[in-house]
């Protein structure tokens, strides 16, 4: 079953990828920063106050969120994420 998912464009471009759904704030920080530093091959969400997808594997997901939280942090921990190859789609 095929559902679609509309919102504002981060990055462009077409991709194909399961989503993981988050109904509530997303902090990029709390979410990666386990996987990131102990090398979590599923980087698995790491931020306990979603519950929505908490300890879901993110790598290779479309991230369908309301809104990002934290600092300003979150553009380098994605770049990280990437830099590893451990990003989301």
């Amino acid at each position: 079953m095929s559902k679609s998912f509309k919102g504002r464009v981060v990055t462009p471009g077409r991709v194909k990828a399961e989503a993981l759904v988050s109904h509530g704030g997303f902090n990029t920080l709390a979410s990666f920063q386990m996987a990131l530093m102990f090398g979590d091959k599923q980087v698995k969400c790491g931020d306990q106050n979603n519950s929505d997808i908490y300890k879901k594997p993110m790598i290779g997901k479309a991230l369908c969120l309301p809104e990002t939280i934290g600092s300003t942090t979150g553009g380098m921990v994605l770049y990280a994420a990437c830099a590893l190859s451990k990003q989301p789609a």
